[in-house]
């Protein structure tokens, strides 16, 4: 009878297994590799070199996209930026000071992330149009 109910067990187990849709080497099911990688790459804190506190947060968002929030030690600071990823980095828009949209896209080298304006509306408010920040922690949606 006990060997019975552990071999109606290991069967209930293998039926599980398979009807999750992993693979028996434990790989990722195919669509859904890149989103969490593309979390653990970017959602975080990170902070500006010049003054060694966290300016740039970035969380994942339940609908996909990501919040962030831009900090540039006495010239901004942009709470309302959305983000997308692309195979360019993530390019996101946010409201700048003045009002207007700006347009950017940051890119990760390491714990290091590049954070480079390029849209026009950007000149007013400084020559220097890419930033650096260094991350000091990882997933802060969870």
């Amino acid at each position: 009878m006990r060997k019975m109910m552990l071999g109606v067990l290991c069967l209930i187990c293998i039926g599980l297994a398979a009807c999750s849709g992993a693979s028996a080497e434990g790989t990722v099911p195919e669509g859904e590799a890149g989103q969490d990688t593309a979390q653990d790459l970017y959602s975080g804190v990170y902070c500006d070199y010049d003054v060694n506190e966290p300016s740039l947060v970035i969380q994942k968002n339940d609908d996909g996209t990501y919040g962030i929030q831009i900090g540039i030690y006495r010239l901004a600071y942009m709470e309302d930026g959305v983000g997308n990823i692309t195979e360019h980095g993530m390019e996101f828009t946010a409201t700048a000071p003045n009002g207007n949209q700006v347009n950017g896209i940051i890119t990760l080298e390491g714990d290091i992330a590049t954070v480079v304006f390029d849209s026009g509306e950007w000149g007013e408010y400084a020559d220097k149009s890419e930033y650096q920040y260094y991350r000091t922690t990882e997933n802060t949606a969870e």
